[in-house]
């Protein structure tokens, strides 16, 4: 974790990341977790603490591993190295935001 950046603050960006590259409202992944709109922008806005079957709820239902919203350092989907926080993939040059599977 970069020292500029909280783990909290990271998750959050990582779920409203991974939330929009999918074209989902928070109002449409809160329903596909069975949970508040208010929730999923509590989380996003790192104004909640999250427990770990929150994040492995989110993680499913984004369709994204879990590994990809708590790390900065996630696998590269092409080549298999492991791109910095920046998520380009400092071996191919592959962008790979969230550490989703090219």
């Amino acid at each position: 974790m970069t020292d500029s950046i909280t783990a909290g603050e990271f998750f959050g960006q990582q779920v409203r990341n991974a939330r929009k590259a999918r074209g989902l409202s928070a109002h449409t992944l809160a329903a596909m977790c069975g949970r508040s709109q208010g929730w999923v922008v509590l989380i996003e806005g790192v104004k909640r603490e999250t427990k770990v079957e929150h994040a492995d709820l989110l993680a499913r239902k984004l369709g994204v591993p879990l590994l990809s919203l708590i790390d900065p350092e996630v696998p590269c989907g092409t080549c298999q190295g492991w791109p910095p926080a920046g998520f380009r993939c400092l071996t191919c040059g592959t962008q790979t935001p969230l550490g989703v599977r090219l």
